[in-house]
């Protein structure tokens, strides 16, 4: 059969095999060493999040964007690897492995066009958000804001929790079923399970009194006036707080307002930061890794996430 039958990809040494596989072709198409050396690096991080380069799609290459970005590399330095990464997809053409290269117009739409640029959300610090928590005026906002900021959650997966979908004895979270989300389970470290317990001590008489299952409930003017939050109540929390503490502009660009959004990208930073594996943290973004995503995720072993998670996440009371 010869080395372009696709099954190799499926047996031992796979991944290695398919690169220098690319970079020999590279080699006799006279690239320079330097170039093959950025080839080298960049495909390789590639593959090691997604094994199977045949299998992706539309959504892998949206979170592998997101994952460069949220690195704080240079615009230049993204568009480089995907100009690397379109040139190994010219190849599996080439090698008719598959049908046609999906980089290219990926590519067009948001990297060459004004989305990576224009698009970047703002960027808090670890400060930023200790002083958020600082100036908030209730345990309600305060359990809000340490929530997102430790778990990377998305404001429809915050709001649509449970009382049922927090356990504090096991110190986790599961988030509601989304298309989105692969991995639905969030870990609870020492701070958030102080701040969540406060909360639970505020709030669990009108839980019983007013029959609610919503977790995150407000806090009566008057009598049988409580119910599930507000969507928009949180966005509208932080700006608030944000216009004081001088790191929200209303109406301004995305760089310089603050929303529930730019907490999944401070968790998602910080854990780069702190030295993660890759797909440790897509697994807790619960970011869809395509038709592998079954695969790798079986092979991650649970308490070792949990065990990084917690020697990564930031210290933020």
């Amino acid at each position: 059969m010869g080395w372009h039958t696709p099954t190799i990809f499926y047996i031992g040494g796979v991944k290695i095999r398919l690169l220098y596989l690319f970079i020999d072709d590279c080699r006799l198409r006279g690239l320079t060493d330097r170039t093959l050396e950025s080839y080298k690096s960049n495909i390789r991080f590639f593959l090691n999040i997604y094994p199977d380069p045949l299998t992706i799609d539309i959504n892998d290459l949206r979170s592998l964007l997101l994952i460069l970005k949220e690195k704080d590399l240079k615009v230049k330095t993204i568009k480089t690897y995907f100009s690397n990464l379109s040139s190994f997809y010219d190849f599996l053409v080439f090698d008719e492995l598959i049908l046609f290269n999906p980089i290219s117009t990926f590519v067009k739409r948001y990297v060459n066009g004004k989305y990576i640029d224009s698009e970047n959300r703002q960027l808090i610090s670890i400060d930023n958000v200790h002083d958020l928590i600082s100036l908030c005026p209730s345990i309600l906002d305060r359990a809000l804001i340490l929530t997102l900021a430790k778990t990377g959650m998305r404001r429809g997966e915050l709001l649509g929790l449970k009382i049922g979908d927090i356990d504090l004895e096991r110190r986790t979270i599961k988030t509601p079923v989304k298309a989105k989300r692969t991995n639905r389970v969030c870990f609870i470290d020492d701070e958030l399970n102080k701040v969540l317990l406060e909360y639970i001590a505020e709030h669990g008489d009108l839980y019983r009194k007013n029959d609610i299952d919503w977790f995150w409930i407000s806090t009566p003017k008057r009598p049988c006036r409580t119910g599930r939050v507000h969507r928009d109540y949180i966005n509208n929390m932080l700006s608030g707080i944000g216009q004081v503490l001088g790191i929200h502009e209303p109406g301004g660009p995305l760089d310089k307002r603050l929303t529930c959004h730019c907490f999944r990208h401070f968790f998602t930073t910080s854990l780069f930061r702190s030295g993660m594996r890759s797909e440790y943290i897509m697994f807790l973004r619960g970011d869809s890794l395509g038709r592998e995503s079954w695969h790798i995720y079986n092979h991650l072993d649970y308490d070792s996430i949990r065990e990084e998670y917690l020697s990564c996440i930031p210290t933020l009371l």
